[in-house]
């Protein structure tokens, strides 16, 4: 395989460690990664760890104890460590937008490598400065790749399936995402009369979601400062008055302004395409939607937003997966 062909197919890839990778290496840590800046710099990981045990984020804080070790392995900084897996995370995250692409949608090589470009431009990477966003990425990028294997029918690959959509419950607004993504997988096999997905796997991915959520509340409550973090009540539901809901939806709905002109592209696509304008307009693209609502439903519960406008705002990390429905 030729330099050009490589390229070809991956140049994603490439955009992440030419155009990204630099900023993160020339800006510090920023937000809450400063905590990590400090624990490094001290050489005490205990300053930072009840932070991540408190909320029950044991696989996140795995990942900084690795960082260290390798550090000391190889003798580099923790810093480049982190910024070099900031930049993987986020081009495994575009992988695994490719591969939905074909997945969900069909979509050739050309739209497929188009799809997770655009999806490396996301105008949230910014907030990768602060590396425990860095490690919410990763978390979204083990859902999909575990709901992709637990799709496979070897028993080894549904164990690794659940294994990394179970870690990538440490996000919590991970278990409402699973789940659409299933719904919406189920709906387009319907209409395509194939038997990719049954409701029978379906109703495997509610039982997980659900069996975490309990289990975790029961055995595993977050503690300390984080006693009630995203914690649901029978309070939360004044957050879904018609008010919130239109606002903080409006605002969600901004990070469409800078790619609302996408669906305009699959119009003048190559008449040989193998989905039509239409069939993916009125059919797949509302489904895209619809896991849209998914994605964001956990943070219209607990009343939290952003918008595009807001480019140094560090609760942009809530609309990471808003692009995967996009």
């Amino acid at each position: 395989m030729n330099i050009y062909k490589i390229y070809k197919n991956n140049y994603y890839i490439f955009f992440i460690f030419i155009f990204i990778f630099p900023l993160l290496r020339y800006l510090p840590q920023l937000f809450d990664g400063v905590l990590l800046d400090y624990a490094f710099a001290v050489e005490r990981l205990d300053s930072i760890e009840p932070w991540y045990k408190d909320v029950i984020r044991y696989f996140h804080f795995y990942i900084i104890v690795l960082i260290t070790k390798l550090s000391a392995l190889l003798h580099i900084s923790e810093e480049l460590i982190i910024d070099l897996l900031s930049a993987t995370f986020l081009a495994l995250f575009c992988y695994e937008t490719k591969k939905y692409s074909k997945l969900f949608f069909k979509l050739d090589k050309h739209w497929c490598n188009l799809a997770a470009f655009f999806t490396a431009i996301f105008p949230v990477w910014h907030t990768l400065v602060s590396f425990n966003i860095s490690e919410y990425l990763f978390s979204f990028y083990c859902v999909l790749f575990g709901y992709r294997n637990f799709l496979n029918k070897k028993i080894y690959n549904k164990l690794i399936g659940i294994f990394f959509i179970i870690i990538s419950f440490e996000i919590e607004s991970n278990l409402s995402f699973v789940i659409g993504l299933s719904l919406i997988h189920i709906l387009i096999s319907t209409g395509r009369k194939d038997d990719e997905i049954t409701l029978k796997f379906f109703l495997s991915i509610i039982l997980i979601s659900f069996s975490y959520y309990f289990l975790k509340i029961k055995y595993f409550p977050t503690t300390g400062y984080w006693a009630t973090y995203n914690e649901l009540n029978i309070n939360l539901l004044s957050n879904l008055s018609i008010q919130n809901l239109i606002k903080n939806i409006f605002n969600y709905l901004t990070f469409l302004i800078a790619f609302i002109w996408l669906p305009l592209l699959l119009f003048f696509k190559k008449t040989n395409s193998k989905i039509s304008f239409k069939q993916f307009y009125f059919n797949e693209y509302f489904l895209l939607i619809l896991l849209s609502a998914f994605a964001i439903f956990p943070y219209l519960l607990l009343n939290k937003y952003t918008y595009i406008y807001h480019l140094a705002d560090y609760f942009q990390r809530h609309a990471f997966k808003h692009f995967c429905s996009r």
